[in-house]
Order: structure tokens, then sequence, then C-alpha cells
């Protein structure tokens, strides 16, 4: 939890998410294997970033949402929670970060004017700004892997810079 909170104060933005991918979706990370050989779930919890200013959950206004999730619905972007998050962004005229190629290249098209950042784009300014040690950025991906099944995309615009960091396959 210290990496983000320390990559978090890093940005210069102001860092928001809905109530629904709170309550939905940003639920757990995973964490090793139990006894069962499962991987144990681990909760979420969002209130020490809301409480330090620096996360905001957004409500979502589903009535003032629902044009732009349809147009996201009908284009392909089917998880709801990118579709609130693509409504909320494009009517606030915020960036949105999200990491699913395909929903990226439907928001790009379908929203030409909201900036799309990835997980790779926060953690190299967040590593660039802070100057954090390529040990530290290695246990991030680390986490990262384990605990969210992320691994950077070879085609991210980042990846060459992220490769030293990232744990072997």
């Amino acid at each position: 939890m210290g990496e983000i909170l320390l990559s978090l104060r890093a940005h210069p933005i102001s860092i928001a998410t809905s109530t629904y991918i709170k309550t939905k979706e940003a639920l757990y990370i995973l964490d090793e294997v139990d006894e069962d050989r499962q991987k144990k779930r681990i909760p979420i919890d969002l209130e020490p970033f809301v409480e330090s200013d620096l996360l905001r959950i957004v409500q979502e206004d589903f009535d003032a949402l629902a044009d732009d999730m349809i147009v996201l619905g009908a284009n392909g972007v089917n998880d709801t929670g990118e579709q609130i998050c693509g409504a909320i962004a494009r009517q606030q005229n915020w960036a949105i970060a999200l990491d699913d190629r395909k929903a990226r290249a439907k928001l790009a098209q379908l929203f030409p004017n909201n900036q799309l950042l990835t997980t790779l784009d926060l953690l190299k300014y967040w590593a660039d700004t802070s100057e954090i040690d390529g040990d530290i950025l290695r246990t991030v991906f680390e986490n990262i892997k384990k605990g969210g099944r992320y691994v950077p995309h070879k085609e991210n615009q980042h990846y060459l810079w992220a490769a030293p960091y990232l744990p072997d396959s």
C-alpha cells in the first residue's frame, strides 16, 4: 500500500474513481496460494486514499451518463466499469486510465478529446518525478502481476522502459 500512496502523491492531478468501481470492481487483490491451492483474496480498502485526499469517489448519475454508456456499449465497450468511467471522463473532460487495449481503442475513437492513460503511464511518471529506485520498481511490478494479474503489453509505448523491472513470466 505504501507504494500506491507514494505514486498517487506524485501526480499533480486529481484522481477519481466511481462508486461503481469502488463497490463492484476494486474489491480485492490476489495473494499467495493458500493450503487449498487457491489464490487468497485480500480486500482493497480505498478509504485511506480518500481520507488522504489522494482519491475522490464520484457518485454516478446514471440518467446523465446513459447516452454515453449506450454509445460505448453499442461500440463494443462491454465492461460496465469502463462504460461508467468513460462516460464520466467524457462529460467532465477528464483523462481516463485503463489498460484494456480494445476498450482504449474504442474510447480513443469515440471520445478523441479525452486523454487516455495506462498503468505504465502512471508508473513511469511516478518513477521519473520521484526518482524511484529500480529495486522498488521491480517489487511494484511483481506485486501488480501477482495481485492484479496485470503485465504490460509489449506494444505499450513505455514497455521498453518497464522491461528491465518486469518479473519473468
